[in-house]
């Protein structure tokens, strides 16, 4: 997985675990463990996009093209109230939802 300002908050160990159990090929365990980093990565900047006003959207976007990681959580920090805590929310969110979705498969 790429890193992004919130890796340090993600961990789909339990997604490959799944995954394995599936009798995939690794290409295509590999494929779907990259479908499932894009999907949070776009989940998780959406989540931050909607908390933000018009400007500090601009800054952050910005700030994630070139890819600042400190300044981004900076940022974050003084412009949204615990967000932290709402992407470890959304994570959450995902990870259920990606279990549930395993489980209905297998």
């Amino acid at each position: 997985m790429k890193k992004y300002f919130y890796s340090h908050l993600v961990n789909v160990e339990f997604l490959e675990i799944h995954l394995e159990t599936l009798g995939l090929s690794l290409k295509e365990q590999e494929e779907l463990l990259e479908l499932a980093h894009q999907n949070i990565h776009n989940i998780i900047i959406d989540e931050m996009l909607s908390n933000l006003q018009e400007h500090d959207k601009r800054k952050f976007l910005e700030l994630l093209a070139k890819k600042e990681h400190e300044k981004i959580w900076e940022h974050l920090s003084e412009k949204i109230d615990k967000a932290e805590d709402k992407i470890k929310s959304v994570i959450a969110q995902i990870k259920a939802d990606l279990a549930r979705d395993i489980k209905k498969i297998s």
